[in-house]
């Protein structure tokens, strides 16, 4: 012993038998030292030193002990360090990490013994670790070359059957059955670790499952020591009842003839939430960890992923899903920039692989577009039909239905006004903001005034013949609720008409309007831009072809002239059924210092439409305006334009219109 000191007489002999090769005398002298003094920590490391050149397990186990009776500061520091190294030396190549899932042999690895020979001992550290990993979100299961009642019959006379699930205890080949096992419990090779005493099994299961962690028992102790430092993350032991409920569900599969019989007898219901800051470590847990359904493998960080659930161009949520079988919690989750409708982050956990979760809610999201990275175990298919998933719609959704006591209120705007809407209970809400259509591309020009009063006075003809000229206008564009609902109050933002290009028929004088004011769209310098999508594009597939034949037949105007735009409300205002209130949201006329070339010089756009809502508001006790100039107190109030903003200034503004419209007079 170079590194403890000792001046004991039984370290010294000890070590002049072991030096001499006098292994009889050295064990000899260990034993009387021990009789002398069980606490003795120097005898146990000298064991665990000479059994390391046989049996691992047991040298560790002997560390261990030398570690337990230490007290000296120093050499507790050095054995610690050489349990930790011979654990590194010993298993360099398992990713402890990585382990999702262990499967046990019985006998000779997790009890002493064959059972089929007779009684068996169970090793109550290997009883302890399968409890540890429990409660660390590691699931267990058995994979053992036995008669199965026998087995089951012992690990319950421990309480410990409810531990393992997916259990293969027969005479069959292993490596076969675990490569089926993995596949029922949808869970990769690579996650898991197969223990086993007999070298052939641990061989036939890598050729059969080649990225499979492999192990005799005596990384039993290895597991003890990665294991009981962490911190225990599932105490509840949720994920072990998942694949608990799993597994009843695959049993029951057996008794359908085919798959699509068997998810509609599952009864599936699924939940798109949209409140993910209230479930922010389970999505965060959920981008780090999923790999099979994690279409972009983009691994953002904490804070990446709490900037974009504050971006109201990120539209972002999370599903729960539930059927006949079990809860399985929430299993996925997606960021859409709506901006370019496209996914920046699409996963699922790898419990609802089999169910269609993934292609159901990209065929409700319209099918982005989606820059999947390989691999991947279920491909999305657009066409393909998902007739057996329920969904379950929100509260706040379900609670919308008409009622005659509540007030009528709509609302109109951008994607980025849809951040108050959460904030507006107890109302019968109307929203009207940009969306992504059948097409796959944004429908964003309901809300400009121009289009408005086009809906009012063009005929169903005259309006067909805008959107069948010009492809990237829907019917949606010139959708609205306006003229044909009573309602209590009107809440409309301004920012399509500061914001919005504007372009007028070279023939008959119809408007579109389309993208940002500084790219004209005729203008063939901006072609390119619009093909590629480096100017803002909706997500329309332009091609040279449709922007030359729209600069042929179209004007482009700029944004909206303020004294145009004025005009157009009046006669909105004075052609609304009823006598509805009127919430104006005006831009904010403080500079965005980052901003980009879209929104460039939208500030003084904003300040001279301002000044004029101003002025035609005055004396109209109707008409209210809410300048978001107000709320703006630093830079750090806007989100990544002068037009987008944190969301704290979104509940600022909706406690603003709410306190407005509880002082209405109805």
């Amino acid at each position: 012993m170079d590194k403890i000191n000792s001046n004991t007489k039984y370290i010294l002999e000890a070590d002049k038998a072991r030096k001499s090769g006098d292994i009889k005398s050295f064990y000899n002298i260990i034993y009387e030292g021990l009789c002398s003094d069980i606490s003795n920590y120097e005898l146990y490391y000298m064991l665990g030193e000479d059994a390391l050149n046989e049996d691992f397990r047991k040298a560790v186990v002997y560390f261990r002990l030398s570690l337990h009776f230490c007290h000296d500061e120093n050499d507790k520091k050095f054995i610690e360090e050489t349990i930790s190294s011979l654990i590194n030396d010993r298993y360099n190549e398992v990713n402890f990490s990585k382990i999702k899932l262990i499967i046990w042999d019985m006998d000779n690895t997790f009890w002493k013994g064959i059972i089929s020979e007779g009684n068996v001992d169970f090793i109550d550290d290997n009883i302890s670790l399968i409890k540890r990993l429990t409660d660390c979100g590691v699931v267990n299961s058995i994979s053992s070359k036995n008669d199965e009642e026998p087995v089951l019959n012992k690990i319950r006379d421990i309480a410990l059957d409810s531990y393992f699930v997916f259990n293969d205890i027969n005479w069959e080949n292993k490596g076969v059955q675990i490569k089926t096992k993995l596949k029922d419990m949808a869970l990769r090779a690579e996650n898991t670790l197969f223990i086993d005493d007999d070298i052939r099994n641990l061989n036939d299961c890598k050729y059969h499952n080649p990225d499979i962690m492999t192990a005799e028992p005596d990384i039993i102790p290895a597991l003890i020591e990665y294991f009981f430092k962490l911190e225990a993350t599932d105490p509840e032991h949720k994920r072990l009842q998942r694949y608990q409920t799993l597994e009843i569900k695959r049993n029951a599969q057996k008794n359908f003839s085919n798959s699509l019989d068997f998810l509609k007898d599952s009864n599936i219901k699924l939940e798109i939430k949209t409140d993910c800051l209230n479930e922010f470590s389970r999505i965060i847990e959920l981008i780090s960890r999923t790999n099979q359904l994690n279409y972009t493998k983009l691994r953002s960080t904490a804070e990446e992923i709490r900037n974009d659930l504050d971006n109201p161009i990120m539209k972002s949520g999370y599903i729960h899903v539930t059927d006949k079988y079990g809860d399985y919690g929430i299993v996925g989750f997606y960021c859409l920039d709506s901006s370019s409708n496209s996914l920046k982050h699409f996963l699922f956990s790898c419990r609802v692989i089999g169910m269609g979760i993934e292609n159901y809610i990209y065929q409700k999201l319209n099918c982005p577009t989606l820059n999947i990275i390989d691999p991947i175990a279920v491909k999305l298919e657009p066409c393909k039909k998902i007739s057996w998933i329920n969904e379950t719609k929100l509260a706040h959704e379900t609670s919308k239905k008409s009622d005659d006591t509540l007030l009528k209120i709509l609302i109109k705007g951008p994607c980025d006004v849809s951040a108050i809407e959460s904030y507006l209970i107890g109302g019968d809400l109307t929203t009207e903001f940009n969306y992504i259509n059948d097409k796959g591309f944004v429908t964003a020009g309901q809300n400009h005034t121009y289009n408005i009063l086009q809906y009012r006075n063009l005929s169903q003809i005259e309006l067909q013949k805008i959107y069948t000229e010009v492809p990237f206008v829907t019917p949606g564009d010139y959708e609205t609720s306006i003229f044909d609902t009573k309602y209590h109050v009107i809440i409309m933002s301004l920012l399509p008409d500061c914001h919005a290009g504007l372009y007028r028929n070279k023939k008959n004088g119809r408007y579109i309007n389309f993208g940002s004011k500084n790219f004209n769209l005729t203008d063939p310098a901006n072609f390119q831009g619009y093909i590629d999508g480096t100017i803002v594009n909706h997500a329309f597939p332009f091609t040279e072809s449709i922007l030359q034949n729209f600069s042929e037949n179209w004007k482009f105007i700029g944004v909206t002239p303020t004294d145009e735009l004025i005009r157009n409300i009046d006669y909105i205002v004075s052609n609304v059924k009823g006598s509805p209130y009127f919430i104006f949201l005006l831009g904010s006329e403080i500079e965005y210092e980052n901003e980009g070339s879209e929104f460039a010089n939208q500030a003084e756009i904003h300040k001279e439409v301002n000044a004029a809502m101003q002025k035609y508001a005055d004396n109209k006790p109707r008409i209210n305006l809410i300048n978001m100039t107000d709320f703006i107190h630093s830079q750090e109030d806007y989100s990544d334009s002068i037009n987008h903003f944190k969301r704290h200034v979104y509940y600022d503004l909706a406690s603003k219109i709410v306190s407005l419209i509880n002082s209405f007079n109805f």
